[in-house]
């Protein structure tokens, strides 16, 4: 039994579910993944957080910007 035969039978396993349980599972992960995500977008904001005031501050009259030809 090679892999397209496996992904083929658990597919006809999903079909036969109730709408319930496909609706179950589908919510069950999209909850597992919103969960991952979130933890990576907090990690994120903890190290933009963190790094507030290690950047140093420039006056803008200083900044150079590309001329326009």
């Amino acid at each position: 039994m090679d892999f397209s035969d496996k992904v083929r039978n658990f597919l006809e396993k999903l079909r036969a579910l109730s709408d319930f349980q496909k609706k179950a599972i589908i919510f069950s992960v999209a909850g597992i993944l919103g969960v991952i995500m979130f933890i990576f977008w907090i990690r994120g904001a903890m190290d933009s957080i963190s790094k507030i005031g290690q950047t140093p501050i420039t006056d803008i009259s200083q900044t150079t910007t590309p001329s326009s030809k």
